[in-house]
């Protein structure tokens, strides 16, 4: 397998490959904190892409292997990575068509894995249907609202079969109580609601389950994740969903598959 050769000595969680190799791609990489996914995937060396100048200069201060990069039109080799990581990253592209160029791109690199998560926008519909929104609904910097379900359509127009992957709702909500969501008037780029700095919302409960984040693994190799230490840390005691066999159909059935 071709290996991507790294452009720093020692990034933060280094572990020498043979010799210096890339084995995973973090897309989106700022930090450093989301190799710690990389590495709980299996990897050992990776290799984060981000198109902010000032991000990589703050990054390489501190010693993450972090290169500047277009992460729409990427040229990398063909399966020449173990694994990418694409963690609250796609909700910051452009457009539809952005998040599906940049998925297909991690599965073209990837030989066994690929890793993604984000806040779930499943139900920003029918929260503002009721006077609610989700406060990272209306983040500026959130410029491309996907939905799991349209996550599933980008997979299988890629080739992925329905059993090569899982997804998992984290961190539900039954109630407008919740500080998860805003009235609609409130100010945009908000974090958690409070009394205190916010309109006044009023409290009902909700007649489904809403979600804060989304987590899926796909799997491109014969591996058998289920149990798979990243897939422990997918399936929290805080996710609405235990680990079982029918997992990927309580998914489906709350997406209305």
């Amino acid at each position: 397998m071709q290996q991507l050769e790294t452009r720093h000595n020692q990034p933060i969680g280094y572990q020498q490959t043979e010799p210096y190799q890339t084995d995973f791609v973090d897309f989106g990489a700022k930090s450093g904190d989301s190799f710690q996914l990389g590495y709980m995937l299996g990897g050992k060396n990776g290799l984060g892409i981000n198109t902010k100048t000032s991000v990589i200069s703050i990054a390489q201060t501190t010693g993450v292997n972090i290169i500047q990069g277009d992460v729409t039109n990427l040229e990398l080799p063909d399966k020449c990575v173990k694994y990418s990581t694409l963690s609250h990253f796609l909700e910051n592209l452009p457009d539809y068509e952005s998040v599906e160029k940049v998925i297909g791109t991690a599965l073209r690199i990837s030989t066994d894995a690929i890793y993604m998560a984000g806040p779930v926008y499943d139900d920003e519909d029918y929260l503002r249907s009721l006077g609610f929104k989700p406060y990272w609904a209306d983040w500026d910097r959130h410029t491309c609202h996907l939905t799991c379900l349209q996550l599933t359509e980008i997979l299988k127009r890629n080739g992925i079969k329905e059993n090569q992957y899982i997804i998992v709702m984290h961190a539900g909500y039954k109630t407008s109580a919740s500080p998860l969501i805003h009235p609609i008037n409130s100010p945009a780029n908000q974090h958690n609601y409070s009394i205190y700095e916010h309109p006044p919302k009023r409290h009902m409960k909700l007649d489904r389950t809403c979600y804060f984040e989304w987590r899926c693994i796909v799997s491109l190799s014969r591996q058998n994740w289920k149990n798979h230490k990243l897939l422990t840390e997918l399936i929290k005691p805080s996710c609405e969903f235990q680990k079982n066999d029918g997992l990927i159909n309580k998914v489906r059935k709350y997406l209305k598959f």
